[in-house]
């Protein structure tokens, strides 16, 4: 087998080599923040001590609260740029072969919906100025998406599904 064939068809060995390195990095970037929440932030509550009820996590009294918020926020806006982002390789694919072949629809129909009926949920529970802020990166994920997702759209009408 030659050692510079693509792995999966389609794909170019630099084009795959880019993809794992892409990942690669996300992973470890992803893992790093969720650790630094983790050891600095976050500490499990025993079940038995707790009398208000079930608690999942709690934050320890050591834990710094600008740290805490700071890894919230910053895993929040790679959450929403990775997500809005999800859509620009099948875009570019649609676009670089004329065609939807092999894409569902209904994909978008579902996400679409969600996407609408998750950023009316947000603005419908509270309007307050801090509560938005504290949302803005799940908003600009959901509507980044959903102007992605306009693309796509306009694709299925324009171009031949095989």
């Amino acid at each position: 087998m030659d050692e510079k064939a693509p792995l999966l068809s389609g794909k170019s060995y630099s084009s795959q080599k880019r993809t794992f390195a892409i990942s690669a990095g996300l992973l470890v970037a992803s893992t790093t923040l969720l650790s630094m929440a983790r050891s600095s932030a976050v500490a499990p509550v025993p079940l038995v001590d707790s009398p208000a009820g079930r608690h999942l996590l709690s934050v320890s009294a050591a834990a710094d609260p600008e740290t805490i918020a700071l890894v919230g926020e910053v895993c929040a806006w790679i959450s929403a740029a990775l997500y809005t982002l999800s859509r620009v390789p099948q875009i570019y694919k649609n676009w670089r072969n004329r065609s939807c072949e092999g894409l569902s629809k209904w994909l978008f129909v579902f996400a679409v919906c969600g996407n609408l009926t998750f950023t009316a949920q947000v603005f419908l529970c509270e309007t307050e100025s801090d509560y938005l802020l504290k949302t803005l990166p799940f908003i600009c994920g959901s509507l980044g998406t959903l102007v992605l997702d306009s693309f796509v759209r306009k694709r299925f009408i324009l171009l031949p599904v095989h």
